[in-house]
């Protein structure tokens, strides 16, 4: 079966940052989604601000109720760096193999998971944020947010 997306990119940027918008439809045919992301860098490159938001196909109108689909937001991390989720789950520690260290959260149900890293010239062992949710019939909105933080 063939068919064709859409994807829609923008870049922007202002005295509070660079800015990134883009959307795609190619989740539509097989889920009814379309899936849009909105990113903003603070000027010095110190944080990184997102939101993602799933639209359900015809959503706002009047229609038959659908059943809710699970989505997962995936951020895979490089091997090198140490991950560690906080015990109220809400948020991750990451810790760059310099010692600096960034801490993620999210609005949303966040858990780590295995992946595999391809750079380099050898598949590596390497860990995935995930935002996990449902979609039903109403717009979902996903905001998240890469912040740097002091280590000891």
């Amino acid at each position: 079966m063939l068919f064709r997306s859409t994807v829609e990119t923008r870049r922007s940027e202002s005295a509070q940052g660079l800015h990134v918008a883009a959307s795609h439809d190619g989740y539509a045919a097989r889920f009814g989604l379309v899936h849009q992301r909105r990113m903003m860098l603070s000027p010095n490159g110190a944080g990184l601000s997102g939101a993602d938001r799933l639209i359900p196909a015809g959503a706002g109108k009047a229609r038959k109720r659908r059943a809710p689909i699970p989505f997962a937001i995936r951020f895979h991390i490089h091997p090198d760096v140490r991950i560690s989720l906080s015990q109220s789950g809400g948020s991750v520690i990451l810790k760059l193999p310099n010692g600096d260290g960034w801490r993620f959260r999210c609005g949303g149900a966040l858990s780590l998971e295995e992946s595999i890293y391809f750079g380099g010239g050898s598949p590596r062992r390497a860990e995935q944020l995930v935002i996990s949710g449902e979609v039903a019939d109403q717009p979902v909105d996903c905001a998240w947010v890469f912040e740097p933080v002091g280590l000891a």
